[in-house]
């Protein structure tokens, strides 16, 4: 009877420590897990954080090139229109001294 008490005894105190170890390694597992997605969510925010520093640095670099554009279609309009005013000009030199010789 002895053997059986004692034997009940071992068996309930290795369950007891089973059991304990269980939930230990529940719990740290738990804790890997909640420090996994910490770090998940982190590294998402980075990365959004990422794409719209870069997003932003593409409008701007967008907008400064249509600036340039803008500049440079203004400045070939100007060069465009002080030629048509010269050949215009000449048109109209050319038309007088034509006149001039014809009276």
């Amino acid at each position: 009877m002895y053997l059986i008490c004692k034997k009940s005894v071992n068996l309930a105190t290795f369950l007891e420590k089973l059991c304990h170890n269980e939930i230990k390694e529940f719990f740290n597992n738990s804790e890997i897990s909640i420090m996994s997605l910490e770090e998940q969510a982190r590294e998402q925010l980075a990365k959004h954080r990422h794409h719209d520093e870069h997003l932003h640095e593409t409008m701007l670099t967008r907008a400064s090139d249509e600036s340039d554009r803008a500049e440079g279609a203004g400045e070939q309009a100007r060069e465009l229109l002080a030629e048509t005013r010269h050949h215009d000009d000449h048109l109209h030199e050319t038309m007088l001294t034509r006149a001039a010789d014809g009276q």
